[in-house]
């Protein structure tokens, strides 16, 4: 079966055939298609496509219309076009097929367009190809498709079955969350961690890509799951392998908070209460301990302050946090702070001794990250704090540093900065600085 597959795959992108691209059938009724695909022996090839979608359209124009793979394809399948959507010019017809269409979009998780459909003859999904490609790309996934061993709805089928090759389901559970099929994904996922991953020796069990993998079925990790213990039990190992400190103690975070903060707020907002951060704090501290209770507990207040728009208590709480924890410059960590430095200290923050603390803080960022967009927040905190002298050299290095970007990508310089360069240098008050900060917002 491979080497015809093989021969077949090999003539499809490199032969020449007298055809004029992929046919697509006009059978109105789903019943029928599979009636003539079981005549026929044919597997069945579903276009779903939106009348909006550029991409759809390019697949129709670039890839169906070659003649090699409209050669194979018209050979091996039964192809429809199905539209996904209804439009203000669709004739009594199209509407009428448009209820095919949602009930498809439903039982076959259809999120995005275009989407690919590959049935059995009997009528059985064995593949859905999401995305566009170019045609030799596609070819090989269309042929892949009429593999047995390498359908994947076959392969969930087996599963299923209790037919499990547990080496395999790591795999198995990625190719199910790229289809979206999300519940079956985690079910999978489930047994590949718990009876594979963590019962590898100890020198291959928490490679990079174990661990991440892990992480990317946050709805797997639970108090009483083998992940978490896994993660309090190896933390060193974990943290040492990401290269990240404390990344497992965030990972920690993410759980209790998920397990003991996340409900009772609920319940709060729900009931227009006040949340008793008190009472959380002991839960939370009888549970874990009291480094994981004050972590999550100042975190937790932030958050709720942050979206009830208590900026007052959310710069108090942030400047806490970070207090506690300093500026963590690994992977985009540094671009959240640089931006709630901006959003909450810069505009929002009239307290000094607060400010100078956010100063001290946008020094470390500024050391590694001196681009415009950092600078002149930098700029910005030292002309609040009172350092105009200071303020007006940074905001110069920003003006400056935006000009020659600007002339590279061959652009205008952003405005607003030389206008903030002029206005510190004259020693305007605050609030014409600030300004610039509605430019932001746009």
């Amino acid at each position: 079966m491979k080497k015809i597959l093989t021969a077949t795959l090999l003539s499809m992108v490199s032969c020449i055939a007298f055809s004029q691209g992929i046919r697509f059938e006009n059978i109105k009724i789903w019943e029928n298609v599979v009636d003539t695909a079981k005549m026929k022996h044919k597997y069945i090839f579903v276009d779903c496509y939106a009348s909006w979608c550029q991409p759809c359209r390019e697949m129709e124009s670039k890839v169906f219309t070659s003649e090699s793979l409209g050669s194979f394809m018209n050979e091996e399948f039964i192809s429809i076009k199905m539209q996904m959507d209804l439009k203000q010019s669709d004739s009594t017809l199209d509407v009428s097929k448009y209820a095919t269409s949602k009930k498809f979009e439903v039982a076959y998780k259809i999120n995005s367009f275009p989407t690919y459909l590959i049935f059995s003859p009997d009528g059985k999904l064995v593949d859905k190809i999401i995305g566009a490609y170019n045609t030799v790309p596609f070819a090989i996934k269309v042929a892949n498709s009429i593999n047995p061993e390498k359908q994947p709805y076959k392969k969930f089928a087996d599963y299923e079955s209790g037919k499990k090759d547990f080496k395999e389901l790591g795999n198995l559970s990625l190719k199910a969350k790229e289809l979206s099929e999300s519940k079956l994904a985690t079910k999978i996922a489930q047994d590949y961690i718990d009876e594979y991953l963590l019962n590898l020796p100890e020198s291959n069990r928490f490679t990079r890509k174990n661990i991440q993998y892990i992480v990317s079925f946050p709805t797997l990790l639970t108090s009483s799951s083998k992940s978490f213990a896994a993660f309090t039990r190896y933390d060193n190992i974990i943290d040492s392998t990401m290269g990240i400190k404390n990344y497992t103690r965030s990972i920690i975070k993410y759980v209790i908070t998920k397990e003991e903060v996340d409900p009772y707020i609920k319940f709060a907002e729900k009931n227009g209460l006040n949340p008793s951060w008190n009472k959380l704090y002991r839960e939370i501290a009888r549970k874990y301990d009291t480094t994981f209770a004050q972590d999550i507990i100042l975190n937790s207040k932030f958050n709720w302050f942050y979206r009830n728009k208590d900026w007052k208590q959310a710069i108090r709480y942030q400047a806490q946090i970070l207090d506690r924890t300093g500026i963590d410059m690994v992977g985009g960590n540094w671009i959240y702070i640089n931006n709630l430095l901006e959003s909450l200290f810069l505009r929002r923050c009239d307290d000094k001794t607060i400010l100078k603390k956010a100063v001290k803080w946008m020094e470390v960022i500024v050391e590694r990250h001196p681009d415009p967009g950092v600078t002149d927040i930098y700029a910005g905190l030292l002309y609040k704090t009172g350092n105009r002298k200071e303020a007006v050299k940074w905001m110069q290095l920003t003006v400056d540093k935006n000009n020659v970007a600007a002339k590279k990508e061959n652009g205008e310089p952003i405005p607003f900065f030389s206008q903030n360069l002029q206005k510190m240098t004259e020693g305007r008050p605050w609030n014409e600085i600030s300004q610039y900060l509605k430019y932001l917002d746009k």
